[in-house]
């Protein structure tokens, strides 16, 4: 189980990150804790949360909170089609979909033609998975 004092210290051991990135990710850590019924964090709030000056900072915090130590954020990806319906896409299809300049290829939905990138969304939802258990608790 995973407890605020535990990541403090992975995040303290880890040389390659700046003081400023780990006080992004433990402001997001922090805000997780103590808002237990939110599972759906877009970038936006993530930025909003962390203090984050720039996109590829807040990218940084979410590149941890999803990765293999902590696995606390899994990634979703979306595509809202011009008549407002919303679809999940794979991070495969998404990278996709950002690459291309006038279509690409859903599993689910087929090819999506004369879409626009602004309609592509990225968002984290919380992880509720027994190895990916933060609690309040200081041991």
């Amino acid at each position: 189980m995973l407890t605020k004092s535990r990541i403090k210290m992975l995040l303290d051991n880890n040389q390659s990150f700046s003081d400023k990135l780990k006080l992004e990710i433990m402001r997001v850590v922090e805000y997780i804790l103590n808002h237990e019924h939110i599972h759906y964090y877009p970038m936006s709030k993530i930025k909003d949360i962390s203090c984050c000056e720039s996109t590829q900072e807040c990218f940084d915090v979410t590149k941890y909170l999803s990765g293999e130590q902590l696995k606390l954020l899994v990634p979703r990806y979306s595509y809202i089609n011009f008549d407002g319906n919303e679809f999940s896409l794979t991070q495969a299809e998404f990278k996709c979909a950002l690459k291309s300049e006038d279509s690409f290829a859903s599993d689910e939905h087929g090819i999506i033609y004369k879409f626009s990138k602004e309609r592509l969304n990225i968002y984290f939802a919380k992880v509720v998975a027994p190895d990916a258990v933060i609690t309040k608790l200081e041991l």
